[in-house]
């Protein structure tokens, strides 16, 4: 009977792979996913905070439109001329300014900055993250974990 010939690959001994490698990818592939959902995350706040600058914007213009419209701008004249007579009629004058604000346009202007600031916090939370997993990356990738 005639023996089969025997090839190099007969005689190397099947690799083993290291003992962690399977956690190690799925770890790996979990900060993968978690950077996935961070960057949608980090988009729809970069969106928010352009719409919600651009809001702003527009509200500061219309409080200066309804400014020079309104009786409010010579009132602070008369706060910075005449302090003494203010302060004598303190009263009757914080409600001619009340009623002469725009305050419509004060509510709009502070509740975008108030969400500006909310979109501006998370970009830059989102984008801390980010780096700490891409750090956590690199040193997966480089064995150093």
């Amino acid at each position: 009977m005639p023996k089969e010939p025997r090839t190099f690959t007969d005689e190397i001994c099947p690799a083993k792979p290291p003992r962690q490698l399977f956690y190690r990818i799925m770890e790996r592939l979990g900060i993968e996913k978690k950077l996935k959902a961070i960057r949608k995350r980090l988009s729809f706040s970069y969106i928010a905070l352009i719409i919600f600058g651009a809001l702003v914007f527009v509200a500061v213009l219309a409080i200066r439109h309804e400014v020079r419209e309104s009786e409010f701008g010579p009132l602070v004249s008369l706060f910075l001329s005449d302090t003494n007579v203010v302060m004598l009629y303190w009263h009757e004058f914080a409600l001619s300014v009340l009623e002469s604000m725009p305050l419509y346009y004060f509510i709009l202007f502070l509740s975008g900055l108030l969400l500006l600031l909310v979109s501006l916090r998370l970009v830059v939370q989102y984008i801390s993250r980010m780096s700490l997993l891409t750090k956590s990356i690199c040193k997966h990738k480089h064995g150093l974990n």
